[in-house]
C-alpha cells in the first residue's frame, strides 16, 4: 500500500510539473489505420476487471491489430482471464517499462486512468493518437477528450472511450454488453456462499463478529461456505472460521483459482472490492457492502445483485482513489446489520429465476 501512495504522490508532483513544461498536444491527422494499439490501465484489480468489455469491443473493431496492455503488478493478472490481448506489460517493473518506452510505438493509445496525470504523458509519448478522460490538466496530452462521470457504471465509462474514438473515425460501434464477460472453467457447484472480507481500505471492512454470526446462521440453514482472500486477509479470516464448519482457502489460491471458486459457487458475499467485480464478471449472484465507495460507479447492476448501503450524509467519501479520514468510526459499513445481509443472501439464493 505504501508503494501505491508513493505512486500517487509522485504523480501529483511530477505529473503537474511535466504538464506545465510540455506543450499542448497537436492532433496527428495522418494516421489512416491502427495496427498497434495500447491500453494503459493503472490502479487496482476492480478497474481492470471492468475494463474487459471495452477491450473486447475494441478487438471487434480491430480484429487484426496488435492490442497490448500497460498495467500494474497489482492488476495485471486480471488480463490472464481473457485471450483477446497480445501482450501485458507492467509499468511498475522498471526493466519492462524502459523496454516499452524504448522499443514500442503505437498508432492509438487509450489512457483509461481517470485522474492521475503521468499515464497521459506516457500515452502521448508512446502513441500517435491518444484517447482519455478529460478530468484535469491531463487533457493537454490527449487528442480525444472524453467526459467522466461518477454516476456512470465503470464499464460504461470505459466503453465511452472506445465509443468516442469510433465516432471520430466514423466506425460503427455496438456498445451493448452483459454479464458474464469473463468466461471461466467451472466445476460442479462446490459452495453455496463464497465470502470475501478484504478491502483496499479499512473503512470498507465489516466486523469479525458479524461475519461469524452470519456464518452461523447460514450453516444452520445448511449452506456450504468458503472464505477466500489474499495472504494479508489470513489472520482476519482465521478468526471468522475458528470452530465453525466453513472452508477457509484464504491465501491458498491464485487469482485464476479464486475466480474458479467464485464461478463454482451459488453466490458471492463481498466488500466493495476487485473480487466483487470479478464475481459479477463471471456471472454469479452477489451481495455487497457499500459506504465509502460510489455505488453508481462500482456496484454490480441487475436483479442478480443486491447492494447494501446506509446512504449516510457523509458517504460516499472516496473519489478518484482518495478517501478522506473517517470522523465517524466507519458507521456506513458498521451499521449494516447481520440480519440485512442474511435476508439478502436468502432472497438471492431462493430466487432461481433471476
Amino acid at each position: 500500500m505504501n508503494k501505491v501512495l508513493l505512486l500517487k504522490e509522485s504523480d501529483k508532483i511530477i505529473g503537474n510539473i511535466l504538464t506545465i513544461i510540455i506543450p499542448k498536444k497537436k492532433p496527428d491527422n495522418s494516421i489512416k489505420k491502427m495496427n498497434k494499439i495500447l491500453i494503459i490501465r493503472p490502479g487496482g484489480m476492480g478497474d481492470a476487471v471492468l475494463l474487459i468489455p471495452a477491450i473486447e469491443k475494441l478487438r471487434e473493431v480491430y480484429p487484426e491489430a496488435t492490442i497490448d496492455i500497460l498495467a500494474e503488478k497489482r492488476n495485471y493478472e486480471v488480463f490472464n482471464f481473457i485471450d483477446f490481448v497480445d501482450n501485458v506489460y507492467c509499468y511498475d517493473n522498471i526493466k519492462t517499462f524502459i523496454s516499452i518506452l524504448k522499443y514500442k510505438s503505437y498508432g492509438l493509445v487509450f489512457d483509461t486512468e481517470q485522474w492521475h496525470i503521468l499515464s497521459s504523458i506516457v500515452a502521448r509519448f508512446l502513441g500517435q493518437f491518444t484517447v482519455g478522460f478529460n478530468t484535469n490538466s491531463r487533457s493537454k496530452n490527449l487528442d480525444i477528450k472524453v467526459k467522466y462521470s461518477h454516476n456512470d457504471y465503470e464499464v460504461e465509462s470505459f466503453l465511452n472511450l472506445v465509443n468516442a474514438y469510433c465516432e471520430s473515425s466514423n466506425i460503427d460501434f455496438d456498445r451493448t454488453w452483459s454479464y458474464p464477460f469473463i468466461n471461466i472453467e467451472k466445476t460442479e457447484r462446490l459452495y453455496d456462499v463464497c465470502i470475501f472480507t478484504g478491502a483496499s481500505i479499512d473503512y470498507r471492512k465489516w466486523q469479525v463478529e458479524k461475519y461469524r454470526e452470519l456464518a452461523e446462521l447460514l450453516i444452520d440453514k445448511g449452506f456450504k461456505l468458503v472464505l477466500i482472500g489474499a495472504k494479508n486477509d489470513m489472520e482476519f479470516n482465521k478468526r471468522i472460521a475458528n470452530s465453525l464448519n466453513i472452508s477457509n482457502l484464504t491465501g491458498k489460491t491464485s487469482l485464476k483459482e479464486t475466480g474458479k471458486i467464485i464461478a463454482s459457487s451459488k453466490l458471492l458475499f463481498s466488500t466493495d472490492s476487485g473480487i466483487l467485480h470479478l464475481g459479477a464478471a463471471v456471472g454469479v449472484k452477489t451481495v455487497s457492502l457499500f459506504g465509502p465507495g460510489i455505488e453508481n460507479k462500482w456496484a454490480p447492476k441487475g436483479k442478480k445483485h443486491i447492494t447494501l448501503n446506509k446512504h449516510l450524509k457523509c458517504s460516499p467519501c472516496t473519489k478518484f482513489g482518495y478517501t478522506s479520514k473517517c470522523k465517524f468510526n466507519s458507521r456506513c459499513i458498521k451499521e449494516i446489520t447481520v440480519d440485512e445481509v442474511f435476508k439478502a443472501i436468502i432472497k438471492l439464493s431462493e430466487n432461481q429465476t433471476i
